[in-house]
């Protein structure tokens, strides 16, 4: 596991006890729309436009969540085609900024660069 986040910071939020899911940490679901979330950020800026999810790959859930904890979620681009991109993004926690945040999930977004009518287009240089 990584030792300090990698790429930009795209989000930072705390979680909710309304977040919470049966055994009482945070629900896989928040995690993974946050997660979105932030690729979609950070997608739309390097596609400067539209961007939508084609698929997330190897997401890992590596510690629970609580309430209470801010998070922070980071997003590197490790790669580009014609219209697509690939983020690899990693969510840090930490109990209210008084301790080490520590890597609780990471997956890999592939995001696609779309015009107004939802069709793939190109990328923009750089």
């Amino acid at each position: 596991m990584a030792e300090q986040p990698r790429g930009e910071m795209k989000l930072r939020t705390m979680t909710m006890p309304g977040d919470l899911n049966a055994v009482g940490t945070i629900f896989g679901g928040w995690i993974m729309a946050r997660m979105d979330q932030a690729a979609g950020m950070a997608a739309s800026a390097r596609a400067r436009g539209l961007t939508t999810v084609a698929a997330v790959k190897e997401l890992r859930m590596l510690r629970p969540l609580h309430p209470g904890q801010e998070i922070e979620i980071f997003a590197e681009l490790v790669k580009t085609g014609r219209s697509s991109m690939q983020f690899m993004l990693q969510l840090w926690a930490c109990d209210h900024g008084n301790a080490p945040r520590q890597l609780c999930a990471d997956a890999l977004f592939v995001m696609v660069a779309v015009d107004e009518t939802g069709r793939p287009r190109l990328l923009p240089e750089g």
